[in-house]
């Protein structure tokens, strides 16, 4: 299915707008709400992934990671058997203390701030790295390779939610909208904080040491 389908489904199925020179809403608009969809989908569950391999050079510690990543699942270096463990930057000053931003060694570690993953110790042989992933829909994404059939029509739910809840005085509709949005979160689940979401990536998803990723 592609965003032309979503639209087309919502007029239909949603928003009984079928009557092309008399649209409620333009297909512009629509169509963003559409992609808004497919991100808030993809916020609140792990829908699409993918795996990024990196060239890691001998006495560099920091990767810079692609824009559309979110929850890191697996970070491995082909020269070693087990995958790095994700640590935050207060463990490992209190386990290694201040002066671990210099260790060298074999990387055990990995810390992730922002789009940056730094590895722990800084590693003293070149390597290759494959870092695993969800993430946002990103320019090479395609909905029915992506996205599990099930999940493409509830989709269809947050562009009702969108469509309903601009002020209009002919097509708002508060109630309805939130019913639309509480399907949506039904499926995908409910919209965290920028707090939870942020924190949700930076804490271990398994943590072995005293940080843990909030409930």
């Amino acid at each position: 299915m592609r965003l032309e389908e979503l639209v087309k489904l919502a007029r239909e199925d949603i928003l009984s707008d079928n009557v092309e020179d008399k649209y409620l809403w333009s297909t512009t608009v629509l169509t963003r709400y559409a992609k808004e969809a497919l991100e808030q989908a993809c916020i609140r569950a792990p829908l699409i992934n993918r795996s990024y391999t990196f060239s890691v050079v001998a006495d560099t510690a920091d990767y810079t990671l692609n824009e559309f990543v979110r929850q890191i699942t697996l970070v491995k270096l082909d020269l070693q058997n087990p995958p790095l463990t994700q640590i935050t930057e207060e463990d490992l000053i209190r386990i290694y203390g201040s002066s671990w931003r210099v260790n060298t060694g074999t990387p055990l570690y990995y810390v992730r701030r922002k789009r940056s993953l730094r590895l722990f110790p800084i590693p003293i042989v070149s390597d290759t790295m494959t870092i695993s992933a969800s993430i946002l829909p990103d320019d090479d994404f395609y909905m029915d390779d992506d996205i599990d059939p099930v999940y493409q029509l509830p989709l269809l739910y947050y562009i009702g939610f969108k469509a309903l809840i601009r002020p209009d005085a002919d097509t708002q509709n508060p109630v309805k909208a939130q019913e639309f949005l509480g399907m949506f979160n039904d499926c995908f689940g409910d919209k965290h904080t920028a707090k939870y979401d942020e924190l949700n990536k930076y804490l271990p998803m398994y943590p072995t040491t005293s940080s843990g990723r909030m409930a």
